[in-house]
């Protein structure tokens, strides 16, 4: 997407750039330092002028979740949406329905392009701004780790927080104190979603 822009618009399916930062075995089979200065794709996702589409799922065994929070923070005009155990797969890529409403609404002139923004992420809080949609259900996702456990042969294993208010503007999910990394996914509509990025949650502040 950053490479050509005649693309009308880019919906990359588990790909995404920052493999040297992946937490599965993907990095050290794939990852030379010569090939990822040059050919690594966060060195041009900040290039791409067209709306792009990023979808990956939590436990992805190549594109871990990182890689795709921070190739989409890397893309000017993008979206971002992780389904909860999506496989890796021709047939599951190609069965995600959100990829052709997507393509549909760019070639229409119809989207708008709605984020899940984090604007406070410490104290037990996740606050979230949403921007251009209207949120049906909102799920938060966390762990309890300080990475993404597949290098001791495991997948996240991600817990969940459902319930949430709405405050000043804001989604807020209040976190159980032992969750280290989260993100929030969004449904806005039938099939469409969108999420927030993967990030680390704050400690608390202590009371002086």
């Amino acid at each position: 997407s950053g490479v050509d822009d005649r693309l009308a618009f880019a919906i990359p399916i588990y790909g995404c750039g920052h493999i040297a930062e992946s937490f599965t075995d993907f990095r050290n089979s794939i990852c030379r330092p010569e090939s990822t200065e040059k050919w690594d794709p966060s060195h041009f996702a900040a290039k791409a002028r067209m709306p792009v589409l990023y979808i990956n799922g939590n436990a992805d065994d190549f594109f871990s979740l990182n890689m795709t929070s921070e190739t989409y923070l890397d893309t000017p005009y993008a979206q971002m949406a992780i389904y909860d155990g999506l496989a890796h797969s021709q047939e599951a890529g190609e069965a995600v329905l959100q990829a052709y409403a997507f393509a549909e609404k760019t070639a229409l002139g119809k989207n708008f392009m709605p984020r899940a923004t984090v604007t406070s992420a410490g104290n037990h809080k996740f606050a979230v701004k949403i921007e251009k949609a209207e949120v049906k259900r909102g799920v938060f996702y966390f762990h309890t780790s300080e990475d993404l456990q597949y290098a001791t042969g495991g997948k996240p294993a991600w817990k969940t927080v459902t319930e949430y208010e709405c405050e000043s503007g804001h989604i807020v999910f209040h976190c159980p104190p032992e969750a280290v990394y989260g993100y929030a996914t969004f449904k806005i509509a039938e099939e469409e979603y969108i999420s927030t990025p993967y990030t680390r949650l704050l400690p608390p502040t202590p009371c002086l």
